[in-house]
């Protein structure tokens, strides 16, 4: 998928590296042992942006990201697992 974007983009006249692209990774769908993996596959991918979504609904794994302060909260956490990998510190 990526090498289509690229290409499509050279196609347009653009250049590829112009072009951002955007991971998401739903913490409340995760195991909190599985983001800073998550993550790196998103940066192996070639992401460069990785929008981490607090949103807790009825998939969700935890009833931790109910209110904004749980959230506000995860995402500090998330800020440590993902200071560990070398691709987003």
């Amino acid at each position: 998928m990526l090498a289509w974007l690229h290409e499509e983009s050279r196609a347009a006249g653009r250049q590829p590296e112009a072009f951002g692209v955007q991971g998401v990774m739903s913490i409340g769908l995760l195991p909190e042992t599985a983001w800073a993996q998550r993550a790196e596959a998103w940066a192996r991918f070639g992401a460069t942006d990785l929008l981490v979504d607090t949103g807790s609904t009825g998939l969700s794994r935890t009833a931790s990201l109910v209110t904004v302060d749980q959230q506000i909260h995860a995402l500090g956490r998330v800020k440590q697992a993902l200071e560990l990998t070398s691709s987003w510190a």
